[in-house]
């Protein structure tokens, strides 16, 4: 199958992952940077259409594929389904925040399908779409593995702080390990006994496939329906509900060195059924 896939490509985009996913399934991928694109020719966001329609008149892909795409004009999916002639897919992988507005629920009316990577999303979502698809967005195995490392942080959180995390973070003098994209995210796993997430009320973003898949012990803030995204507490991975909890854990597995282990061995098992490859696959089939 021809793909073409219209997001944002720069190294911290999860946008990457998908890509790399279609191509190790098999199928051809054009990648269509949509911001450089729109920055190169000075398009207003109405005029996007030009630039994106000569990719389908030059591609003909079966699947034109919307990473979220934030001010794309809703026109777009019809259209280049239309001039492509090939299957419109809208693939929103954030929570129920400032990114689910009026923008993004335009182009969920209109594209073929629509695909989710949050419960409470889904639930929302077929309110637009009845062709709507709760998807695991899962790590990427192309950098997403173990890597051998000294251990140099006893507790550790890789990405930004900001909002709640600043005062999570602080709580615990947890190490913060910014910048850590592709594989020098999985060496910063593996440089850390324990590492932490925060949900902020939803559910798990990719950080958690991907801590599990390079073979970390992973500490996380309780999500709503956690039984949906395939992990099981206490068994793949462990998780805190304020912090008091946060602590008392923290201090148990840095003293429990073998249940530590046994718990980051069975996530990096379970992890497996959700890589980018076998989510590139769901998407496919639901297409096809």
């Amino acid at each position: 199958m021809k793909i073409l896939v219209v997001g944002v490509f720069n190294e911290n985009s999860t946008n990457n992952g998908i890509a790399n996913g279609f191509e190790n399934a098999g199928h051809e991928v054009i990648r269509f940077d949509y911001r450089e694109k729109i920055k190169t020719h000075g398009l207003e966001p109405t005029n996007q259409q030009i630039i994106i329609f000569s990719q389908c008149v030059e591609h003909y892909p079966n699947l034109i594929f919307f990473c979220k795409c934030n001010g794309i004009d809703h026109r777009v999916l019809p259209a280049c389904g239309e001039m492509g002639k090939g299957k419109t897919f809208l693939w929103y992988m954030d929570p129920l925040n400032g990114n689910f507005n009026l923008d993004l629920l335009a182009k969920a009316k209109v594209a073929d399908y629509v695909g989710v990577a949050k419960w409470e999303v889904y639930e929302e979502m077929q309110r637009f779409n009845d062709n709507t698809h709760f998807l695991i967005e899962g790590f990427d195995s192309n950098w997403d593995y173990p890597i051998e490392t000294k251990k140099k942080y006893d507790v550790s959180f890789i990405g930004n702080s900001y909002g709640d995390r600043v005062e999570w973070l602080d709580y615990v003098k947890a190490t913060i390990l910014s910048n850590k994209y592709n594989t020098k995210h999985s060496e910063a796993v593996g440089e850390s006994r324990i590492n932490l997430n925060f949900t902020g009320g939803g559910g798990p973003s990719d950080r958690v496939y991907k801590i599990l898949a390079a073979g970390g012990f992973l500490l996380s803030q309780e999500y709503p329906h956690c039984e949906k995204y395939g992990l099981i507490p206490d068994k793949d991975f462990v998780t805190f509900s304020d912090k008091k909890e946060m602590v008392e854990k923290i201090a148990y597995y840095l003293a429990h060195r073998d249940l530590r282990e046994k718990i980051a061995s069975q996530g990096l098992k379970t992890v497996q059924k959700f890589s980018r490859d076998n989510l590139a696959k769901q998407i496919i089939d639901i297409v096809k």
